[in-house]
């Protein structure tokens, strides 16, 4: 059979193997025993369901599974010298975590699966030349996919739910300007969320104070009530003192609590911001 073929002919001489369009389940045990060092591997249009055993190939540089049954890309991540990744027509709902074990990746083409979910940890492949994600079912991106220094080419196009940008702004340098855009956008709002937070803080702090002294103030007049039946005249001292006191505490909580209010509305009026869409 023209499969076995191909691997009776073996590993050529620039280290590559290419046995595609053949009728492969998984991935052949022969590939394990060459004598030369498999670094390109080509397993276009067969009937791969997973690369299980992939993980043991391990100076292997180029993987083409394109055209097969994947759905799963299971044990890719121990391929640690692995820089061009094809795994583009197959039935992928994903990119795993472990992908981005892969720090010399330059190439990934997961074009027409069904990913919709894409590692947020995808930045960290820091030599990334080229992503193409076209036609899948993506509904969003991780921002930090523009912080990638030499990533060039992002191809998101074929995205119906992903609102990211227009559909005619879905390849290339667009997709990659609208990332850095939304990306300052959420930057620039964690600090004003973080303000909100600490002045919602102050403002019920500055509440439970207010019903603390309401608390004070009312058990004082039940006990100066008592004191003038018991002691008129120590109750008129008193009374003079109480009220001097209750002064000086109610204007230090309206000023406290006029500043609270200030800041509160200045803070609203200049953050007024839309939800990102």
């Amino acid at each position: 059979m023209e499969e076995y073929d191909e691997l009776d002919r073996g590993v050529q001489d620039d280290g590559s193997l290419n046995i595609s369009h053949n009728t492969f389940s998984c991935l052949p045990g022969e590939i394990l025993s060459f004598e030369v060092p498999l670094l390109h591997l080509h397993l276009k249009n067969n009937r791969l369901k997973d690369v299980k055993g992939v993980d043991k190939l391990v100076l292997l540089q180029t993987l083409d599974v394109s055209f097969n049954q994947l759905k799963s890309l299971e044990c890719i991540g121990r391929c640690i010298r692995l820089k061009e990744l094809d795994a583009s027509h197959n039935q992928l709902e994903e990119l795993p975590q472990e992908l981005t074990q892969c720090r010399l990746l330059h190439i990934i083409n997961a074009e027409s699966n069904k990913i919709e979910v894409i590692p947020n940890t995808m930045a960290d492949l820091f030599v990334l030349e080229e992503l193409n994600l076209a036609n899948n079912q993506l509904k969003s991106l991780p921002l930090d996919l523009c912080t990638i220094p030499t990533l060039k080419k992002l191809t998101c196009d074929g995205n119906p739910d992903l609102h990211l940008a227009p559909s005619n702004m879905r390849r290339g340098e667009t997709i990659l300007f609208c990332l850095r855009l939304q990306q300052k956008l959420s930057d620039a709002l964690v600090p004003r969320q973080s303000s909100q937070e600490e002045l919602t803080v102050q403002f019920t702090n500055l509440q439970h104070q207010l019903n603390e002294a309401n608390h004070a103030i009312s058990q004082l007049e039940r006990d100066c009530k008592d004191l003038e039946e018991e002691r008129p005249g120590t109750y008129i001292n008193l009374k003079r003192r109480f009220m001097t006191v209750i002064g000086q505490i109610w204007q230090q909580i309206l000023i406290h609590s006029k500043r609270a209010q200030e800041c509160f509305t200045g803070w609203k009026n200049r953050h007024k911001t839309h939800p990102l869409r």
